[in-house]
C-alpha cells in the first residue's frame, strides 16, 4: 500500500511481496521509488502509464517483468486500486502482485509446442502431396509393364503350348502368378495411400451387416467354394465406416485366400 498524501510512501508491505521481490520492508518503507525501480526497464514506461491512469476504479491487471534483489527476472501479474477521500481526491493506492512466472514459462513452451505443430503439418501435407504423386506412379507406371508379362505369358501358353515341355509351362504358369500377385500388392498400396490420407469419421457402424455384405462377396465370385462363415448378429460399434470396411476385407480375403485347398472350411 502507498500513501500518496502529504507525501508519497509505503505504509504498508505484504509478506507475498517480501517473498516475491526478495527486498525487506525496511526497503520500501526507505525507497518510496523502489515499486517503480523493480520493474524491468523495458517495462517500466507501460508500468508508470498504467498506475497514473485518470481511473480511480480498480484497473484491469497487467502483466510485467520484475527485477529481484537477487537480479533474477521474473513475471508478475498486478492490480491497483486508487483509495479516495469524501472529496474523491486519492490518498492511497492498493498494488496487489502475483508472480506468474511459471504460467508465462508455461506459454511460451505451449507457443513453441504450437509453431512445431504447424511446422510439422506443413511437412505431412507435403509428404502426403509426395505420396500421392508416387501413387498415381505406381497405378501408371508399374501396372503396365505388369499387365504385359502377365498378357505375354498368357499369349505363349495358348499359342505356343505344342512347343513348350512340361517345366517351361510350369515356369510361365508361375511366372503369370507372380505378376498377378504384384498387381494385388500395388492395388493394396494405392488403396491404403487413400484410406490414410482421408479423414476420419466416426459414426455407429453394424458390424455384423457389414462382415455379411463382405462374405456375401466373397460367395458370388467363387460359388463353387465350400466356406462357412459364422457371424455373431447384433455387433455394433463407432468407428470410421470405410476404415472399418477395409480391415474387414483384408481379413476375410486373406482367410478366404489361404484355406482355398481346403474342401470345406469354418470361418469365424
Amino acid at each position: 500500500r502507498i500513501q500518496m498524501t502529504p507525501t508519497i510512501m509505503t505504509d504498508y508491505v505484504s509478506p507475498s511481496c517480501i517473498r516475491i521481490t526478495g527486498y525487506r520492508q525496511e526497503d520500501f518503507y526507505n525507497d518510496p521509488n523502489l515499486g517503480l525501480e523493480m520493474i524491468h526497464p523495458e517495462d517500466r514506461e507501460f508500468f508508470q502509464k498504467h498506475v497514473t491512469s485518470d481511473n480511480k476504479k480498480s484497473q484491469k491487471p497487467i502483466t510485467v517483468r520484475l527485477v529481484r534483489k537477487d537480479g533474477q527476472v521474473i513475471w508478475i501479474e498486478q492490480t491497483h486500486t486508487i483509495i479516495s477521500n469524501e472529496q474523491g481526491e486519492p490518498v492511497a493506492m492498493h498494488l496487489i502482485a502475483r508472480d506468474i512466472t511459471e504460467r508465462k514459462h508455461a506459454e511460451e513452451q505451449l507457443k513453441h509446442a504450437m509453431v512445431n505443430l504447424e511446422q510439422s503439418s506443413a511437412q505431412l501435407a507435403a509428404t502426403n502431396k509426395e505420396l500421392e504423386t508416387f501413387s498415381y506412379s505406381v497405378s501408371h507406371d508399374l501396372r503396365s509393364p505388369l499387365r504385359s508379362i502377365d498378357g505375354f505369358s498368357q499369349a505363349l501358353l495358348e499359342d505356343y503350348t505344342e512347343s513348350l515341355d512340361d517345366t517351361g509351362k510350369d515356369y510361365l504358369n508361375r511366372l503369370r502368378t507372380a505378376s498377378q500377385k504384384m498387381g494385388e500388392l500395388i492395388d493394396g498400396l494405392l488403396k491404403l495411400s487413400r484410406l490414410t490420407r482421408s479423414e476420419m469419421h466416426q459414426e455407429e457402424v453394424n458390424l455384423s451387416m457389414l462382415v455379411k455384405e463382405i462374405t456375401s462377396r466373397l460367395h458370388e465370385n467363387e460359388p463353387r467354394r465350400q466356406v462357412e462363415f459364422v457371424i455373431r448378429k447384433g455387433l455394433v460399434t463407432q468407428g470410421d465406416p470405410e476404415l472399418l470396411r477395409a480391415l474387414f476385407e483384408n481379413l476375410l480375403g486373406n482367410a478366404w485366400k489361404f484355406t482355398s485347398k481346403s474342401e470345406k472350411t469354418r470361418i469365424e
